[in-house]
């Protein structure tokens, strides 16, 4: 340091103060662009006289650039993103238009390329005439263009990059290693002065004033500032043998600095201070100037250490650690001004500094390293991509904070920066660690007392234990003792990725080993591809985290109704190998559509390639006029990739081959659509489809064209329940890839060899349940790669001798109901390969007789109610049998259970069993899913289940005769999390006590029974007075609770420690009394049914603000009252049907009942009053695009409209008065027809 300053001349003060005023202007034009923008705001909404030779001379209300002032604020601040992007790297998508702008990255390069004295004056001149334009010129012309100003500000950010770069590279060529922190420290606050400069230019002619300023600074740079000591036959500055590589930082610089000290004012701004943030430019100290002063001091400090200790790593890493408190800090600071001015100038301090140490010393340091030492094109170039690629992050930040903000709070941005700075430090560790370990002298030994005020200072060689310690190289100290080496490099080169996320930047610094000397155009564009490659890493964290944060995976809700989209998390992946970000799968359901053009527009935000809809599902769209009308469905499906698209209930008869255009779907279901014909002109056009259903229609001939269905490479294909006669095997010649084929429930009476010969993949085909009365033996010869055939419920006699030819080569085979073949005719042939069977047995079998199915996996022998197995002694049980069906049947449980000891699921309904006793199951048994519904079980012992304790996961006991459970029966089950106890006789009852004469309430469910782990729970229908909440208080884990048809008559608290509840389920009770915080405590709760209660009003119930579903049917309402009812933005489904409601009281321009994020309100049953009191509640549907129930839905006053819906029966138009006015008294409703309203009152 002290050679450093004998050395210095004055042309190095020249210098010095040359490059800090040039940038200090530079940085002043950005401050005060964010100073006068409510003075823009007003000037481009006021009522100003136009430029005349422009728009003759008319007013300026007639061609005003905004309406509104929040349209202008939203204009300047995607003018701040433009100009960030600009500054670093833009990329300004419109109509897939693409327009790179590179500005630090191509003016760094253009600085190592030219003289940085000619780049950073025409950069000062380019800023002067951008600045010039845009706020002085266009004032004096009164001309106001918005692709105008965009189109300046873009060149403004542009030639605004060429500033720091070159500065950068001069002071460099100046100033050397060993006094560069310090030097750099102290120059990097020019940042921070033009910001406090900046912010006293808000004045009346701040461009005009920025813009002289600058083109004469321009000059002032251009004829009196020289680029390096050589020009003046000065000595170079010499580099230290340094391992430049090792120098690793990151932080913020002065990019974010507009930006954080505009989050701290409007912070204080929230927290209702004395002092409007509008006039905080009045205050005599601004808040957000103590961020800048902070910065100044911080950086000169830092870089004052980083030159003492001869490394930069441990220094930015420290007052990083300290900055997040310093943010914590302040979020947490009370309603004083002094105390928020001390804190920001605290942050300031340790957020700005290592920001000016990494943009200034550190980007210093990597362009003079000994590798590129004698390079002159590597400096500015360095540089450039340092702060170029941590402006990106600012230009996010733009973007990013104010949906923050309006979504989480102003916290929340404070939040974020803490966990930023986190991640920083956690980058950094590592490398922090090495350097501090890594001491190529000797080191003092600092050891960090934390319950003592004073520290101890002592010398010894550096140790490694366990205390604290810090190692401290002092270069110029000569010691005896040294610190051990853990690291050695000796020619070491670095490369650099700066990045910026909000207030953060990332700075990764990696080591490669270099073979050659100096640095050529070539190396430097080899190490900008490296650094994009180590870019994806951090951004396939960050950007995709950011993204959905702000984005989401679904469009608005408000664009997509009447459908609902929900993302699917189980698919969504943030983004590729390469970085790049995946779409976004989702599902979409639309239920009551009632037109195909409201569902197309409904449709539109999904086109393209931005989402991905897994699922789509179009249910009970009934449109008879625009059905087949052009524009009507022409174009629903255009450019929209769907993976299962299934139609429920929908007209489809009159489509035209126009609904799907450039549409990809690879499962398309039409299931009860009353479908006639398959019409090859609308599905030809399906790209990739491979599986299709057309199930529950009235198909009664496809014909021979009728399943040429997409590009021809269709897998599966379900016609069951139609009218088919035959196999349609004309129509099956265009699907020779088919693998499966479901001809079941139809009208098929024959089956030939010829139906199936064009169908050499076919693997599994299901005719079960059809009027077959032949079947030609030779019929499934042609299907070589049939593995399953699908045969119940068939009588034909001609089935064996069928099935003999294929019955080898079977791996499932279904034959329930079939009375022409017996299992012992099976057993008889005999079949390894056999792996599920489905059969009904009417006589006895032995275990003996199945020996010979040795792959047996699934065994479905459900209705045998004669049959019996026996198990003879010696014989070997039937261990292959995974899944077990024995419903219907007179098997006893134990000597099941024995036959099959690795069965895992286990269906034992309608058996006549009573009791489940202590040797149900053996001890080593597997079953996880166990159902035993419509039972006679009176009686569970305490150990029943006990070797099942870890294994089973699913028991159902519905419908069954138990009064009791002891809790020792199903508490041990740990692994347990499905339950159904529902329509049980677990009774609330009363009982006589003969000792005591007194009756004594018994509550057999009120108990602690069940494990912890259930997560779904029924007890519907077992007559229960109260919630238990002794049994499900005490279930952490539970999501679904039914209570439905029991006879509880009020709900308080009950259900506080269900947190994760999601769906509840009360409905058919006597609940006449709601406790107003009753649901309050379940935030996730989604599916609430309160229907057939007895309720009267819900007037004081606070619902939970995520619920999608209210079920309020026959509860007696006669009106909804509920102040919290309106803040449920997720609701989307309403039920009100048969309550007493007359009207609505919900206003598309004042205060509403009911919340607009609704998109089906069912209101049938109820006596409507249709007079104009109803049009609020009209208008109020038609402006949030609300879906009401058609069926009962229908008015009830006055008696002339009785029986007519309120929609679509009805003319609002006749409340209208002649001044445009409602005649209830409303304000100045819409005199408009609807389509919906065709019959006048």
């Amino acid at each position: 340091m002290g050679q450093f300053c004998q050395s210095c001349t004055v042309y190095h003060v020249l210098t010095f103060l040359l490059t800090f005023f040039s940038y200090t202007l530079l940085h002043a034009s950005r401050k005060t662009f964010s100073n006068v923008k409510s003075t823009m705001v007003a000037v481009w909404t006021a009522q100003n006289k136009s430029l005349p030779i422009v728009f003759d001379g008319e007013e300026w209300s007639g061609h005003e650039i905004f309406e509104t002032s929040y349209a202008a604020e939203k204009f300047l601040g995607v003018l701040d993103a433009i100009f960030m992007f600009c500054y670093a790297t833009v990329d300004l998508q419109k109509q897939k238009q693409l327009c790179f702008i590179r500005g630090l990255f191509i003016n760094g390069i253009l600085g190592d390329r030219f003289d940085p004295r000619l780049v950073l004056a025409f950069g000062m001149w380019g800023s002067a005439i951008t600045n010039f334009l845009f706020g002085t010129l266009t004032e004096w012309l009164q001309f106001y263009s918005t692709p105008f100003y965009v189109i300046i500000w873009i060149v403004n950010g542009f030639v605004q990059s060429a500033g720091w770069p070159a500065e950068v590279c001069i002071m460099a060529n100046w100033f050397g290693r060993g006094g560069r922190g310090l030097i750099l420290g102290l120059w990097s606050a020019c940042a921070s002065i033009g910001n406090i400069v900046g912010a006293e230019l808000a004045a009346l002619y701040t461009f005009l004033v920025n813009a002289t300023l600058l083109f004469c600074g321009g000059f002032v740079i251009f004829f009196g500032l020289v680029s390096k000591p050589s020009q003046l036959c000065l000595p170079e500055p010499t580099e230290e043998e340094e391992n430049v590589a090792d120098d690793a930082s990151s932080t913020t610089t002065d990019e974010e600095q507009d930006l954080l000290g505009s989050v701290t004012d409007v912070k204080k701004c929230n927290q209702q201070k004395s002092i409007p943030f509008f006039k905080a430019v009045l205050l005599p100290d601004h808040i957000s100037t103590w961020f800048d002063w902070g910065g100044i001091f911080g950086g000169i400090v830092g870089g004052l250490i980083s030159d003492l200790i001869g490394k930069r790593t441990p220094v930015i890493c420290t007052q990083l650690v300290f900055a997040t408190v310093a943010l914590f800090a302040y979020t947490k600071s009370p309603n004083d001004m002094i105390i928020n001015a001390l804190l920001m100038g605290v942050a300031g301090f340790f957020c700005s500094g290592p920001g000016n140490l990494i943009s200034a010393a550190v980007s210093a340091d990597l362009g003079r390293q000994k590798e590129v030492a004698n390079n002159a094109q590597a400096m500015s170039t360095v540089t450039g991509i340092v702060d170029g690629t941590g402006s990106v992050g600012a230009a996010i930040g733009q973007l990013a904070i104010p949906h923050l903000q309006a979504n989480l709070g102003w916290n929340s941005v404070f939040y974020l920066f803490i966990c930023m700075t986190a991640v920083t430090v956690l980058c950094l560790l590592q490398l922090c660690i090495k350097e501090c370990l890594n001491l190529q002298n000797h080191c003092w030994l600092v050891h960090v007392n934390l319950f003592i005020v004073s520290s101890r200072f002592f010398l010894s060689p550096c140790p490694f234990g366990w205390r604290i310690f810090i190692c401290i190289n002092f270069p110029n100290r000569s010691t005896s003792t040294g610190c051990t080496y853990i690291f050695r490099d000796d020619d070491l080169s670095a490369y650099d990725l700066h990045f910026q996320s909000n207030n953060v930047r990332l700075f990764v610094l990696n080591n490669e080993r270099q073979t050659k000397s100096t640095v050529s155009l070539s190396t430097v564009l080899v190490m900008m591809m490296m650094m994009m490659k180590a870019a994806v890493g951090i951004w396939s964290i960050l950007l995709p985290v950011l993204f959905r944060l702000l984005v989401g995976h679904c469009p608005p809700p408000i664009l997509v109704k009447p459908c609902v989209c929900t993302s699917d998390q189980s698919w969504n992946k943030p983004v590729d190998n390469f970085g790049q970000l995946f779409p976004s799968v989702v599902n979409v359901t639309c239920q009551h559509g009632k037109s195909w053009s409201r569902l197309r527009d409904a449709l539109r935000p999904f086109r393209g390639g931005r989402y991905i809809l897994h699922t789509l599902h179009l249910e009970k769209v009934h449109d008879a006029v625009t059905n087949g009308r052009a524009g009507g469905a022409r174009g629903l499906f255009r450019n929209l990739h769907i993976g299962e698209l299934l139609l429920h209930d929908c007209r489809l008869d009159r489509w035209r081959r126009d609904v799907f255009i450039n549409t990809t779907v690879y499962a398309i279901s039409i299931v009860g659509s009353k479908l006639k014909k398959i019409s090859n002109r609308i599905f030809s056009r399906l790209v990739n489809l491979q599986e299709a259903s057309f199930a529950y229609n009235q198909l009664s001939n496809l014909g021979s064209r009728g399943l040429r269905l997409g590009s021809g490479e269709l897998m599966l294909l379900d016609l069951q329940h139609n009218q088919l006669s035959g196999v349609p095997r004309r129509a099956l010649l265009g699907v020779g890839k088919l693998e499966i084929l479901v001809l079941s429930y139809n009208k098929i009476h024959a089956l030939f060899k010829e139906d199936f010969e064009n169908l050499p993949n076919l693997l599994a085909v299901e005719l079960s349940h059809n009027p077959i009365i032949r079947v030609a033996p030779d019929t499934f010869v042609p299907l070589r790669a049939l593995k399953h055939v699908g045969l119940a419920g068939i009588g034909c006699s001609d089935l064996s001798a069928a099935l003999r030819y294929v019955l080898e080569r079977l791996v499932s085979l279904d034959i329930s109901s079939t009375s022409s073949i017996e299992l012992p005719f099976l057993v008889s042939v005999g079949n390894a390969s056999l792996e599920a069977l489905v059969a009904q047995v009417k006589s006895d079998l032995s275990a003996s007789d199945l020996a010979s199915l040795t792959k047996l996996v699934d065994l479905d022998i459900r209705g045998s109610r004669h049959f019996k197995l026996r198990h003879l002694s010696g014989t070997p049980s039937l261990s292959t049998v995974q899944r077990l069906d024995v419903s219907e049947t007179a098997l006893t449980p134990l000597t099941t259970l024995a036959m099959f000891p690795n069965a895992k699921t286990v269906f034992m309904n309608h058996n006549p069993t009573t009791v489940l006793s202590n040797r149900f199951v053996k001890t080593n048994s597997q079953i996880r899913v166990l159902h035993m519904r419509h039972c006679q079980i009176r009686q569970i012992s305490a150990h029943a289940f006990r070797p099942l304790r870890d294994t089973l996961d699913e028991l159902n006991l519905s419908h069954n005769k138990l009064r009791w459970l002891n809790w020792r029966a199903l508490l041990p089950l740990t692994a347990l999390r499905l339950v159904d106890l529902s329509y049980n006789e677990f009774r609330d009852r009363s009982y006589y006590i003969r000792g005591r004469r007194s009756h004594r309430l018994a509550f057999p469910l009120d108990r602690r029974i069940l494990p912890s782990s259930v997560e779904e729970l029924s007890l519907a229908g077992n007559g229960l007075h109260r919630v238990p909440v002794r049994c499900t208080g005490r279930l952490p884990e539970l999501r679904r609770l039914n209570l439905a048809g029991n006879e509880i008559a009020s709900v308080q608290l009950q259900f506080y420690s269900n947190a994760k509840l999601t769906e509840l389920n009360l409905n058919n009770n006597r609940i006449s009394r709601l406790h107003p915080k009753a649901f309050a405590a379940l935030n996730n709760l989604r599916h609430l049914n309160l229907g057939w209660n007895p309720l009267l009003t819900i007037g004081a119930v606070e619902f939970p603000a995520q619920l999608r579903y209210l079920g309020l049917t026959h509860a007696r309402l006669k009106r909804i009252d509920n102040v919290y009812l309106a803040s449920l933005k997720h609701l989307h489904h309403l039920d009100l049907s048969f309550n007493g409601l007359k009207t609505i009281h919900a206003s598309a321009v004042g205060t509403s009942s009911l919340p607009g994020s609704i998109v089906y309100l069912d209101l049938e049953g109820n006596p409507l009053d249709c007079s104009c009191k109803l049009l609020e509640f009209v208008d109020w549907l038609t402006v949030n695009a609300v879906t009401l129930s058609t069926s009962g839905t229908i008015c009830y006053t006055p008696k002339s409209l009785r029986y007519l819906h309120p929609l679509r029966d009805l003319c609002w138009s006749s409340c209208q008065t002649d001044n445009g006015t409602s005649s209830t008294g409303g304000d100045n409703f819409r005199n408009r027809d609807s389509l919906h309203f065709c019959k006048p009152i």
